[in-house]
């Protein structure tokens, strides 16, 4: 069991943590492993962006044209629900598009980082860069196989509880729980890949 003592000082050292982290992330060895995939995520998700704002944009101005002139009124709403939509699924498909196309990157970055903590940097030398990257790929094929069909029921979950009143109010606490529980496992994932644990395991 966890002792309060126990979790302030967790409350207390996590910054410090991040900060370490960070300051570890521009070492030489592992700088361009950071700023690749953020460069590569930024050029691929400004064409995607770039085109669907076009093709959204045409296709709302010609749903406009349909409304009758007695809802021109709302019409303001009607773009705004949009915009939230649109907003939604950009974030989501971020996220995704984001990870997977990192991945590779990511996964040399745990191998590298576990090889300084532990001073081994021998075993380095005996896995090639590619093999690294691709298996990380893979494997971040398997966890959005694991992720994508329980996140589509906790979004059912989540839109039924909503309407049900008082009890909605646990709805913004299970998307939050189950995020949470995603990005852990996401970035748990890395570390165990390099260490050669399965993903049934983990």
């Amino acid at each position: 069991m966890t002792r309060p003592l126990d979790m302030l000082d967790a409350a207390i050292t996590g910054p410090a943590l991040i900060r370490a982290g960070l300051k570890r992330l521009w070492h030489p060895s592992l700088r361009w492993l950071v700023l690749a995939p953020l460069v590569i995520n930024l050029a691929v998700y400004a064409v995607l962006i770039g085109v669907s704002v076009q093709w959204l944009s045409g296709w709302l101005d010609s749903l406009m044209s349909t409304v009758p002139d007695w809802l021109q009124a709302v019409v303001w709403l009607i773009w705004l629900l949009f915009a939230v939509m649109a907003m939604v699924v950009t974030a989501f498909t971020f996220n995704l598009l984001a990870n997977l196309l990192g991945s590779p990157f990511y996964g040399l970055i745990a191998e590298r980082v576990l090889a300084q903590e532990r001073g081994d940097s021998a075993d380095l030398a005996t896995v090639s860069m590619g093999q690294v990257a691709w298996q990380s790929f893979l494997r971040q094929l398997q966890f959005l196989r694991y992720l994508l069909p329980r996140s589509l029921g906790i979004a059912l979950l989540t839109l039924i509880v909503s309407f049900i009143p008082v009890v909605n109010l646990l709805a913004p606490v299970i998307a939050g729980l189950w995020a949470a529980w995603s990005l852990a496992l996401q970035y748990l994932d890395y570390p165990a890949d390099s260490d050669q644990m399965s993903f049934a395991a983990l």
